[in-house]
């Protein structure tokens, strides 16, 4: 490539003297002393952003952060290297990737064998071979040859291909740095290429147009509007007159000053003659004249303007063979020297070349390097400001202290459960022993009182049958004392969970220790229920069967009697059976003339009094055991639904501080950033004011 050794260079006869600081290398000097100090809060700002939560609003400006941070690096680094951006558009398969060859004098498009991935592709110098990919998210990998790179490239292909289908199945608007950001935004190439060395330029590789993914194309290209020097647009001999190609070639008219149309040719190519011979084409005779039709019969009104005020140069070149030739020229050292016959198709690349060089060389364009640097800047500048302007990065301070707040809070709550695990609930449970043992008590009393008439009709149904005293005690008396017991214990039970029921769950304590429970989301309605639901099961209640002993019950005696000397336990031996088991079947007839109301009376007094002395036994009992058994259940509860809490407190309070400092990290970094902001953005009104109707005489440099 024969591009000065410098932009700046006006004349390869300038002398060798040592450098000299000119007004050019005060600028890139003093602009990337004064607008790279944004980089690393901005970038600190992002990672900030990337780890709050998806929920948290700022978030959503950090897309546009990463890519204008991504775009000021671009700009500061070619700023600071005086480096020319050489974009290269056109169709896919239009030659794109053989230009860059030729521009290059080396085969550099073996990298770029995925045409339809939608990132651009940046060629320029280094000693060693770096390959480079930079993703939408910030994060770079590096590879050390090309097949690592393509096959990264093709992994980020089926990636962005699959994302992409499922973006539009769900009816959006697919944006890599939303939908995917780790897909591959720019992929860098650094070969050994001295005439890339000696011009300063980049070799920009466009993403082909009309693919399907051509999302960002726009922004891709506005991007470069003032960081690029120029632009190239290749088209092939077979698509130039298809309105079509050039349908966004307006755009490229109002982005770019200067665009050179590089028409692919074919010079292989042959025609049929009438006589059937094959003769070389029009594009290997006179491919001027296919310039002339398209000129003629297809470009349009702006194109013409274009070609005329000169901003647009249109250059008929076989690529193919350009590349060939000067890679080859390269590798031999003769300058690829060309037969006679190929010195009219060579000529027409080196005019092209000799163009491009002299416009990169001018003082215009020069010129064009430092306002356009400095406009772009300050637009940048404007954006990210407005960036972290945004109402959603304002709010991060106000979400700071509430999130400060619930920390608090939510410490808060760990304590008082710390506190409320400490306490022995039993002790505040037993005070209801007083309570309950009045209220069973009178319980009993009303027990005893119901049974005296069943208890009678027991008494009176067996006198009427012949039914033996144990028989009386077992079937007839033993149901009315298992219903009496079991009333007792069943009301006493009820009445506990009545009065456990209530809010404070029937425990005597301080207000402000039940105002921690509820503080803490415990509910003691619930925690009573639930060591209430196992309480007559751990209470048991015996209920023994009467004992009726014949010695008690008066007997009339009979003559035979009387004749015997038989004594009252003989006869009633004779008529029940023995005392400790009267089994003996006793006639209803006997019942009536032997024993008579006296007896009857007896019997009754004696089951009466047995009820009543185990009822009152029950009674005594019961209180401790039902308040023993729910006070066990009501700790056990307790301590299992405190340490639930506990657990659930302890989480929530880590993700709080957790978000708070992420957010609080993410405020205070864009804070930084802004507060940066002003001073950057006041050293690029500065270097405006200095540099920007700087003469472009006094923009040349030297160099030994």
């Amino acid at each position: 490539m024969s591009y000065a050794s410098q932009p700046g260079d006006l004349s390869s006869s300038t002398p060798s003297t040592p450098f000299m600081r000119t007004v050019l290398s005060e600028f890139c000097e003093s602009f990337d002393a004064g607008v790279r100090p944004i980089l690393e809060p901005v970038q600190r700002a992002t990672e900030a952003l990337a780890a709050v939560p998806e929920d948290v609003p700022a978030k959503r400006v950090l897309p546009t952060l990463r890519d204008l941070r991504h775009q000021l690096q671009q700009l500061i680094d070619k700023v600071a290297a005086q480096q020319a951006y050489v974009l290269i558009f056109g169709p896919i398969k239009s030659g794109k990737s053989t230009f860059m060859n030729a521009l290059s004098a080396a085969y550099v498009s073996e990298v770029t064998c995925l045409p339809a991935y939608p990132c651009m592709v940046y060629v320029s110098h280094s000693d060693e071979p770096v390959f480079k990919v930079t993703r939408y998210d910030g994060r770079e990998s590096t590879f050390t040859n090309r097949e690592a790179l393509r096959e990264a490239v093709a992994e980020g292909h089926y990636q962005l291909m699959r994302r992409l289908r499922e973006a539009e199945l769900a009816g959006e608007t697919f944006d890599p740095a939303v939908h995917m950001p780790d897909a591959i935004r720019k992929i860098d190439i650094k070969l050994d290429i001295p005439d890339l060395a000696q011009s300063g330029a980049v070799l920009v590789d466009t993403p082909g147009l009309y693919t399907r993914m051509k999302f960002g194309y726009d922004r891709m290209t506005r991007d470069f509007r003032n960081a690029a020097a120029c632009a190239i647009f290749v088209v092939k001999t077979d698509n130039l007159f298809l309105e079509q190609v050039f349908d966004e070639f307006g755009e490229l008219l109002e982005l770019f000053s200067r665009i050179f149309l590089v028409v692919n040719l074919d010079s292989t190519k042959k025609d049929l003659l009438p006589d059937g011979t094959l003769a070389p084409s029009l594009e290997h005779e006179s491919p001027w004249e296919i310039i002339e039709a398209f000129e003629n019969l297809s470009m349009s009104a702006p194109l013409k303007e274009a070609a005329e005020n000169g901003r647009l140069g249109i250059y008929p070149v076989d690529l193919l063979r350009a590349a060939s030739r000067r890679i080859i020229g390269r590798r031999t050292g003769d300058g690829g020297a060309t037969s006679d016959g190929e010195t009219k198709v060579d000529a027409d690349f080196d005019l092209l070349l000799e163009d491009l060089t002299d416009y990169l060389n001018s003082n215009e364009y020069l010129k064009a390097f430092l306002q356009d640097s400095l406009r772009r800047s300050r637009t940048l500048l404007g954006e990210m400001k407005g960036a972290v302007d945004d109402e959603s990065v304002r709010a991060l301070g106000r979400e700071v202290q509430s999130l400060e707040k619930s920390c608090a809070d939510a410490r808060g709550t760990v304590e008082k459960i710390d506190r409320l695990r400490q306490i022995q609930w039993r002790d505040h449970v037993q005070a209801l022993v007083p309570w309950l043992r009045e209220r069973v008590n009178r319980i009993a009393a009303q027990v005893k009182a119901d049974t005296q008439e069943p208890i009678g009709r027991a008494i009176d149904d067996w006198f009427q049958c012949n039914d033996s005293l144990h028989r009386l005690a077992d079937a007839a008396l033993l149901p009315i004392f298992a219903s009496a017991h079991a009333r007792l214990a069943a009301d006493a039970e009820d009445a506990l969970k009545r009065r456990a029921s209530e809010d404070v769950a029937g425990l005597t304590a301080a207000e402000d220790l039940l105002a921690d429970v509820k503080a803490v989301g415990i509910d003691m309605r619930q925690v009573a229920e639930a060591a209430l639901a196992d309480l007559k099961s751990n209470a048991p209640v015996e209920s023994p069967a009467p004992i009726l002993s014949s010695d008690a019950i008066p007997v009339r005696r009979s003559v035979v009697d009387w004749l015997l000397m038989r004594s009252g336990a003989a006869v009633r031996r004779r008529l029940f059976g023995p005392a400790d088991h009267p089994d003996a079947p006793l006639e209803a007839a006997i019942k009536a003339s032997r024993l008579g109301e006296p007896a009857r009376e007896a019997i009754r007094d004696a089951a009466v009094a047995q009820l009543e002395q185990r009822i009152d036994r029950l009674a005594e009992t019961l209180p401790d055991q039902l308040v023993r058994s729910y006070a066990e259940g009501f700790e056990r509860e307790m301590a299992a639904r405190l340490e639930r809490a506990r657990t659930d407190a302890s989480q929530r309070l880590d993700e709080l501080e957790e978000r708070l400092r992420g957010t609080r990290t993410a405020h205070e970094r864009l804070g930084a950033l802004r507060e940066r902001l002003s001073t950057v953005a006041a050293s690029v009104d500065a270097l405006i004011e200095r540099f920007a109707q700087t003469d472009p005489a006094t923009l040349t440099r030297h160099v030994v």
